[in-house]
């Protein structure tokens, strides 16, 4: 693709931000129905036009705005990143329209956050920014609204100590040096920590979707203002990003597996997100600390790709909980049971949504969990304990995420879809309308596409790696460095088939088939769903998981880390002449050693 197309393209996405922000502003006087179907077919072709500048190459390009807003001019560019993180926004955003009863504010929510990914400079991308907190704010709660707020401010002042102008490509050209980078990456990534942690507790059915949305403009400000436009950070800050990574996987999948709604089970599978992106970076920075081009580009693809699928997955699992409500009238995991046979095509994306979430082969977060796992493995090549230890937490971290997203999958997918209706609701449950059909069945098949040619997310996450990795990220477009998914796949398929003649041939003839949970008999009239003593309960064998820690939420979790802070604050005190004598002893050694 030429500089001019690329323009162009750029032109086109900006449009499309301009135009979804004036939807927002005529909702009240325009038809809902035509409002929503103009909006969607807007952010389809975004998508498809940042589909389509990835493929041919992601020219950069950029654009100067010729207004001025509040004293701000506006600066837009494109690139690889942003087409990048564009493709993964406008799925789920379009999702989101398709059953937002109001669409105004997800239309201004969708409409700034397209803008503020296309932003070039600090003002822009702070106005952007507040525009996407406020809408978010009124859908998912207060503290979505502080958590915007805090980060503008923090990228605000951390973007005047590289660049006067709070320009990135003047932070690129004069980058910040010794207690200034600091400082600024310490904002930087504060500020997108905390945007990704704090805003996927969003509350309200429309607070998933929100804080997903949010938390993708938090994990792009990590990649686009600590890896970009700060330059080489060091490598102290890859530590601080495992850490807060691996907070995030085990905080976000034990609400998963913990979970009593598929609201939720989606909010919890964005925090995992959010840790394993994370973690991604983290290990990104290490390796590009010590001059590992390879290992760069292998994580940053990791984190990309896993960015790409789970936020994708997370967008479906969202749609699954709103097609819940209304074809079965609640989403909560007690109430439900025995839908796989009345609601098929919500079947059809949740074992889309659950098989990528679970991180398990051929699905797309398998791809992102094997190269991370092989980049940390040689992240302590040449390194000293700092490393070894990183790659320690970060494979316990990884395992951790498929131990429990796996499981939380299994245990929604058994609750929700198999066994006996839980209530004359779910018995009686109708499909969702076909609008929401096609929404679930797009983003369904883009999971597949995503499981089942890894290596084409990889070309396309391509554009954004080597810019920063000096490297494109390994892999072909049928595999990813030993793992053929197609080839599972049909291992798989022979298995199964394997299995099914088996068991035809092993049933005695005559016999007839009922469901299990009927014990080979329909149920008595006095117990139309069967005796619930025989089948499984919503909270399964989530029970087992933390059964002596009482269930306060977040706030509990919070005052038991405060609680241990101090704990370990006193530590020193309490040690310190022990420790004292212990040194002056050992140094009193070393030199009777030395003289000797």
């Amino acid at each position: 693709m030429s500089a001019p197309a690329g323009h162009a393209v750029l032109m086109a996405l900006a449009a499309c931000g301009v135009a979804l922000l004036t939807l927002a502003l005529a909702a009240g006087v325009v038809r809902a129905r035509l409002l929503r179907g103009v909006a969607i077919g807007l952010v389809v072709a975004a998508a498809l036009a940042a589909l389509g500048y990835l493929a041919l190459g992601a020219p950069g390009a950029r654009l100067a705005v010729p207004v001025n807003l509040a004293g701000v001019a506006p600066g837009l560019a494109l690139d690889g990143l942003a087409a990048f993180v564009l493709l993964v926004l406008l799925p789920g955003v379009a999702g989101w329209l398709a059953v937002a009863p109001r669409p105004a504010l997800p239309l201004a929510v969708a409409g700034a956050s397209v803008l503020a990914v296309l932003a070039a400079d600090a003002g822009t991308l702070g106005l952007a920014l507040l525009v996407v907190g406020l809408g978010a704010a009124v859908i998912g709660g207060r503290g979505v609204a502080w958590a915007a707020g805090g980060a503008v401010a923090a990228l605000a002042v951390a973007l005047a100590l590289a660049a006067g102008d709070g320009r990135f490509a003047s932070a690129r050209a004069h980058p910040a040096e010794g207690t200034a980078l600091w400082l600024m990456v310490l904002l930087v990534m504060g500020a997108g920590v905390w945007l990704a942690a704090r805003a996927e507790w969003g509350q309200g059915r429309e607070g998933g979707p929100a804080g997903s949305v949010l938390a993708t403009l938090g994990l792009y400000l990590l990649v686009r203002l600590g890896l970009d436009v700060a330059g080489p950070v060091a490598g102290v800050w890859a530590g601080v990003l495992v850490l807060a990574g691996a907070a995030g996987v085990g905080l976000g999948g034990v609400a998963a597996v913990r979970a009593e709604a598929l609201g939720g089970v989606a909010a919890a599978i964005g925090g995992v997100r959010s840790g394993l992106v994370m973690l991604g970076l983290g290990i990104a920075v290490a390796a590009r600390a010590g001059d590992d081009g390879p290992a760069t580009a292998m994580t940053l693809g990791a984190a990309l790709v896993l960015l790409a699928v789970l936020g994708w997955a997370q967008a479906l699992w969202g749609l699954v909980a709103h097609g819940l409500v209304g074809g079965a009238g609640t989403e909560a995991l007690g109430r439900l049971g025995g839908l796989g046979r009345r609601m098929r095509i919500t079947l059809v994306g949740a074992l889309a949504a659950g098989w990528a979430v679970a991180l398990l082969p051929p699905g797309g977060g398998f791809v992102g969990l094997w190269l991370m796992l092989r980049a940390a493995v040689t992240l302590p090549r040449g390194g000293g304990a700092a490393e070894w230890a990183m790659a320690g937490l970060v494979a316990l971290a990884l395992g951790a995420a498929a131990a429990l997203l796996g499981f939380a999958m299994l245990r929604v997918l058994g609750v929700a879809f198999l066994g006996r209706p839980r209530g004359p609701r779910a018995a009686a449950a109708e499909e969702v309308a076909p609008r929401l059909r096609w929404a679930m069945l797009g983003l369904a098949l883009l999971l597949g596409l995503a499981g089942l040619l890894p290596g084409l997310v990889l070309r396309l996450a391509a554009p954004a790696v080597v810019p920063l990795a000096g490297a494109a990220p390994p892999g072909g477009i049928l595999g990813v460095m030993g793992y053929a998914p197609l080839g599972l796949v049909l291992l798989l398929a022979l298995a199964a088939v394997a299995v099914a003649l088996l068991v035809k041939a092993a049933g005695p003839a005559g016999h007839r088939a009922a469901a299990n949970w009927d014990g080979g008999a329909p149920p008595p009239p006095w117990l139309p769903f069967g005796d619930p003593s025989t089948q499984v309960g919503a909270a399964g064998f989530a029970a087992a998981l933390w059964r002596h820690m009482p269930n306060a939420g977040l706030g509990w979790r919070v005052g038991r880390i405060a609680g241990m802070a101090r704990w370990l604050g006193a530590v020193p005190r309490r040690v310190a002449p022990v420790a004292g004598l212990a040194l002056l002893g050992a140094m009193l050694l070393l030199h009777g050693v030395g003289l000797w």
